[in-house]
């Protein structure tokens, strides 16, 4: 008996992660399609991997410029 569970992928996994924010859908939607364009892929085709992938890219960037933006910040008095 050969038995296996597959992933999510493409447009499901796109819609899955959509709905678990809980934030506005198209929103979501529309931030998702952009941070998967930046790395190549194609929400159509989208594999769990790719998607974890992208999110670390954005997370890293989000981090850079935050951080960035704290080093560079005037002190208030």
């Amino acid at each position: 008996m050969n038995i296996s569970k597959q992933e999510p992928g493409g447009e499901e996994l796109m819609t899955a992660v959509v709905e678990a924010t809980g934030l506005p859908e198209q929103m979501v939607k529309e931030e998702l399609h952009g941070i998967i364009a930046t790395q190549g892929a194609d929400p159509k085709d989208l594999t769990l991997e790719q998607l974890r992938s992208a999110m670390i890219a954005y997370l890293e960037t989000i981090h850079q410029d935050l951080t960035g933006s704290e080093k560079t910040a005037e002190p208030t008095a």
